[in-house]
């Protein structure tokens, strides 16, 4: 379901086909042929896209004239690389580029933040990554969207924080690598 989602998004904004054409073209790409399975998807996309058009804030992030989608980043870290893929960035009201990461599954409205510390890593990686792309912003936002309920959570981290994600990460990976060696054969 998640990719699924992740998909229509990707096509929704930028795509002149109807919502329907989209949803099948996304059925094929993901081989999805079980007419139950469909069916379940195509309600469920329905009733998506129509809490998207509701939720002004939705709107602002999936429309934004300036954005992109399933945009990968890869940034050299130390020694080492660090990379992700970021579900959306656009550039929000205040002008400045905010990272968007759609959750999809179904929260509960009274669970939404503690389900969001959950990402708390993912947030700050995604935050890392938006500052390496822009580091002349004051701010470097990150959202997590979650779909059901229609939810945001919303943190924004200054470039002294990014500074500390930074040497965090460095030391998480030279924890790994001391406790997983590369092994040559």
């Amino acid at each position: 379901w998640g990719k699924v989602v992740h998909r229509f998004f990707q096509l929704w904004a930028q795509q002149g086909a109807t919502d329907d054409e989209l949803t099948e073209m996304i059925f094929y790409e993901h081989e999805i042929f079980d007419p139950a399975m469909r069916k379940r998807f195509k309600t469920d996309l329905q009733a998506l896209v129509h809490k998207v058009e509701r939720s002004p804030q939705a709107r602002e992030i999936v429309f934004a004239r300036q954005g992109r989608n399933e945009q990968s980043v890869l940034m050299r870290l130390g020694d080492d690389y660090f990379t992700g893929t970021i579900d959306r960035m656009f550039v929000n009201k205040a002008g400045h580029w905010e990272v968007v990461d759609y959750k999809t599954n179904h929260v509960q409205a009274a669970e939404v933040a503690k389900e969001a510390a959950k990402y708390e890593w993912q947030v700050k990686s995604y935050a890392l990554l938006l500052g390496r792309l822009f580091p002349e912003q004051p701010v470097f936002p990150v959202s997590l969207y979650f779909l059901h309920p229609d939810q945001f959570v919303r943190k924004e981290f200054t470039a002294e924080e990014i500074a500390e994600i930074a040497d965090q990460i460095k030391i998480i990976i030279q924890k790994i690598k001391t406790q997983f060696p590369v092994r040559y054969f």
